[in-house]
């Protein structure tokens, strides 16, 4: 079967995920296309307005043929962690294709920048570049530019940056996929509020002011459903519900914690923990650390790695299965693994509830699960959805 993957995040699923679904599918002329898409909590660090069983119904209405979900101790990593637990997934669940959005859809120039990130004079300059006080996008910019004079400048398109660090991963893992890329229109995290077409930012803005003439103008009508049901019940989710827990949790947390927290660097650590004890909010703690150096969204990860216990020592490379969350009526072809060794879960009896990151993923749901108003236990209830 040719199948298409795709890596997302669904927050929510929007007409321009449905746009960009159904280009994958053209150009590709796959037979079927999976996704991987973060689960209770997203890459910016912030918990996913909806639970990723209703953002993976979603999906399955709105185009694609099975969800499988990217557990937080890859969903709350850097660019390079994150793509790697994705692309790995993807890996096994066979998909011989690979397409992302991009503002430059060039694949040779994109698979000429991947590769040549990691060539030693790239890396000694980017290591300069960040010792000069640079954030690592624009420290790797200039390492490319320094060393390669005519390739363009692709890391200051976001969604270049992340095509970038797929290939990346793809290589590592000697995953040799077709690659499509998609035309990116519109700037990954532009709060534009009007028209079909407007951004998962700007959809989750409106969310919080009720302006549900223009989610609903943004959104298929499945993902519409979905939202104003959540809504009603109290179940829409916005990263302020979690805001005493979070800084309960730094306030509380000992120098060698924040050290040991995933993706920390030296200074960060310190910094961190400095701003948790002058802060009463989360965002007071995130415009004291952030800035050139720091990226917000990077702060945000770690605060949210903090809260969920997450600590780098003992965190897996790479996932060693798919937790599947949704599969299209007439596509459970799409089950049989691709791989021996790399199992794709469908009943919540299958979970490896003991291993280390499922655990991290439980209590990832479970914090999600309180600030949805729910109660705990969210995995061991999970339904493997089948959209008809």
């Amino acid at each position: 079967m040719k199948t298409v993957g795709i890596v997302a995040e669904y927050d929510p699923f929007h007409n321009g995920h449905a746009w960009q679904l159904a280009e994958a599918r053209r150009l590709s002329g796959a037979d079927a296309v999976v996704v991987v898409m973060s689960g209770f909590f997203t890459q910016r660090g912030s918990p996913a307005c909806l639970s990723p069983f209703d953002r993976a119904a979603c999906a399955l209405a709105g185009g694609a043929d099975l969800v499988a979900l990217l557990p937080a101790v890859w969903s709350l990593r850097s660019a390079e962690g994150f793509a790697l637990g994705a692309v790995r997934i993807l890996q096994g669940l066979g998909a011989n294709l690979l397409s992302f959005g991009a503002e430059i859809p060039d694949a040779d120039l994109l698979r000429r920048t991947a590769d040549r990130m990691d060539s030693p004079e790239v890396r000694e300059a980017l290591r300069q570049g960040l010792a000069s006080g640079l954030g690592w996008p624009a420290a790797m910019d200039q390492a490319l530019r320094q060393t390669e004079a005519d390739l363009p400048s692709l890391m200051q398109y976001p969604n270049c940056a992340l095509a970038v660090a797929y290939l990346r991963a793809a290589s590592q893992l000697h995953y040799k996929p077709e690659i499509i890329p998609v035309q990116r229109s519109h700037p990954h995290h532009a709060s534009e509020r009007n028209g079909a077409f407007a951004s998962g930012s700007g959809i989750r803005e409106a969310l919080s002011h009720h302006d549900w003439t223009m989610v609903d103008a943004a959104v298929p009508a499945a993902s519409s459903r979905c939202l104003h049901e959540a809504a009603d019940h109290g179940r829409l989710v916005f990263p302020s519900r979690l805001e005493q827990a979070m800084m309960a949790r730094l306030r509380t947390m000992e120098k060698e914690d924040f050290a040991a927290l995933p993706d920390v660097s030296e200074g960060l650590d310190q910094a961190l923990m400095n701003a948790a004890r002058a802060s009463v909010t989360r965002e007071q703690v995130l415009d004291l650390v952030s800035g050139k150096r720091y990226p917000r969204a990077r702060v945000n990860r770690l605060c949210t790695a903090a809260l969920l216990g997450l600590r780098r020592e003992g965190l897996p490379s790479l996932p060693d299965c798919a937790l599947i969350i949704g599969v299209r009526s007439g596509m459970e072809a799409l089950l049989r693994p691709s791989e021996p060794d790399f199992p794709l879960l469908v009943r919540s009896r299958d979970y490896p509830f003991d291993a280390p990151w499922f655990r991290a993923e439980k209590r990832a749901a479970d914090l999600w699960a309180l600030a949805a108003g729910l109660p705990a236990g969210l995995w061991e209830q999970a339904p493997l959805i089948k959209a008809y």
